[in-house]
């Protein structure tokens, strides 16, 4: 079916298969199967149980623990900036009055993912004013233990399970290069952070511009379908303020972006041609009003709106790259790589 797509995945005690179905918008249906029921000779469509179903909302089961029969649960559920829940099997239908909140929804801080480790633990990543911060907090309370110490930078990629000691996560800033690091939970020290600072007579500036997630679902909405162009002027507000402010000057300013940000960069040096001194566009999205025809763009309708809607076309049209390609009368175009 066009615009649905299908995800399994099966509990660690390998009792449960569960079943994702998302739409356009992601949100999400999560069906389930106990396999212990099952002989393993379907001969027709097995006959799955419907766990939760919310239109509003998107779901995310991070584990499933046999003692207590209850779900991990990621979800922004009543809560743009997310939160962690237990939802037990057999009453998640009766609603979220049924479900237990291990941790809430922080209203300053945005939660971007939870992986259980090492038995009784929990490693959470949280976005806080666009720095991200490594904590650990309880499986069974959501109790906060402690923070695992890091410098100003970006942690990603974080890989564990719940029966091994170790966990794994990535970590990078504009100090240090993208590190694998090892946590080891069965030892207990204290560290000290030596910071290397090298000076390149340059300076890194990272533009919170609105259409992420850094400060919940609010701040994504203001960049998403007719509001895109504010990501754009969000973005060419941060070029005007440092030149304003003497950090640079437009030919010493070079953006870059991929994907989505690819999209950022040409749109902005498309609008504003005289800030920039050179552009680097890493395999963005160029053809706004084909997008969804190829791979998985269908799923991004949510995100841009759909082409073949005269009332959203416009505003697509308006800042779609290949459709605004000029030669400004004036002005140096700024040097650009596509990639």
């Amino acid at each position: 079916m066009f615009g649905i797509l299908f995800v399994g995945s099966v509990s660690r005690d390998g009792r449960f298969l569960f079943v994702y179905v998302y739409d356009r918008d992601n949100a999400n249906t999560i069906y389930y199967l106990d396999l212990n029921s099952i002989n393993f000779k379907i001969h027709c469509r097995p006959p799955l149980t419907l766990l939760i179903h919310d239109t509003r909302a998107f779901f995310v089961i991070l584990d499933y623990d046999h003692e207590t029969e209850s779900a991990i649960v990621l979800t922004d559920h009543s809560a743009p900036n997310r939160k962690l829940i237990r939802i037990k099997i057999t009453t998640a239908m009766l609603g979220c009055a049924h479900w237990e909140t291990l941790i809430p929804e922080d209203p300053k801080r945005a939660l971007e993912s939870v992986v259980p480790v090492a038995g009784d633990k929990l490693m959470v990543i949280y976005i806080e004013d666009v720095k991200t911060f490594l904590y650990v907090h309880c499986y069974k309370t959501g109790k906060l233990l402690y923070k695992i110490p890091l410098g100003i930078g970006t942690v990603s990629q974080c890989y564990g399970d719940r029966e091994d000691t170790e966990a794994f996560f990535s970590f990078n800033s504009f100090l240090e290069a993208p590190t694998i690091y090892r946590a080891d939970f069965s030892l207990v020290a204290k560290t000290s952070l030596l910071q290397l600072e090298q000076h390149f007579h340059g300076i890194v500036a990272i533009a919170n511009i609105r259409g992420g997630g850094e400060y919940g679902e609010h701040w994504h909405e203001c960049g998403a379908r007719e509001n895109k162009q504010n990501v754009f002027d969000d973005f060419i507000s941060a070029a005007e303020f440092l030149i304003k402010n003497k950090f640079t000057s437009p030919k010493k300013l070079a953006i870059q972006g991929g994907s989505n940000g690819g999209l950022l960069v040409a749109a902005c040096s498309h609008q504003r041609p005289e800030l920039f001194g050179a552009v680097i566009n890493q395999v963005g999205v160029m053809d706004m009003l084909r997008f969804h025809k190829f791979t998985v763009g269908s799923f991004w309708i949510s995100e841009y709106g759909d082409p073949e809607k005269s009332s959203e076309f416009e505003y697509i049209f308006r800042y779609s790259p290949l459709h605004n390609i000029r030669l400004p009368r004036g002005v140096q175009w700024p040097a650009t790589l596509l990639m």
